[in-house]
């Protein structure tokens, strides 16, 4: 069973099917071992922590890991985090997000957010993807002429965050297949 919580160490492997838990992997009390690992780790560690390409810290047992990935409408080939060359050859792809938000069906966000999600997590377990996805995009559609107003929601703030609760919520599943990263919540338009 997975945890109910994600955490950093397990989202960089610690959980992975094939591999053998770290010593942080079940944690007892997550916010005091999140804290423990914190504090056990230098400065330069830290820092080297805060890109999308982490460094391993071998004397702790964390495994580099690699956070962009991204999901907004299916598993993008477009991050370094997921391959598509091995034994999954591709992904669904669901049509722009400001399309399937104009169907106003919560039950259909939530089941293509599952659908990504299962997907995601079936990648990870043959070992072609990471579990971290940069997905929903939440910016508010406030200027139509932005470049990228088709990955988000749209112009209502109400529709966006149901879409962004219906999106996780499915993504992530009961017992976080998955972890959900939103993205772009207060992005400047224009």
């Amino acid at each position: 069973m997975w945890p109910k919580w994600p955490r950093c160490l397990w989202a960089a492997g610690g959980l992975h099917p094939l591999r053998a838990p770290t010593h942080f992997a079940i944690p007892l009390f997550p916010s005091v071992t999140e804290l423990t690992l914190v504090s056990l780790l230098t400065l330069r560690e830290k820092i080297q922590q805060l890109s999308n390409n982490a460094s391993g810290v071998p004397r702790l047992g964390i495994p580099a890991y690699e956070w962009w990935s991204e999901s907004l409408h299916g598993i993008a080939r477009n991050g370094p985090g997921v391959s598509f060359n091995g034994t999954l050859g591709a992904a669904t792809i669901f049509p722009q997000v400001i399309v399937i938000t104009t169907s106003f069906n919560r039950s259909l966000w939530f089941k293509i957010g599952s659908a990504i999600g299962v997907e995601a997590r079936a990648m990870y377990n043959v070992g072609q993807a990471v579990l971290t996805f940069w997905a929903p995009n939440i910016n508010i559609l406030r200027e139509p002429r932005w470049g990228r107003g088709q990955e988000t929601p749209g112009e209502d703030p109400m529709v966006a965050s149901a879409y962004a609760i219906e999106f996780v919520r499915g993504f992530q599943g009961e017992s976080v297949r998955s972890s959900s990263q939103l993205r772009h919540g207060f992005e400047k338009q224009g």
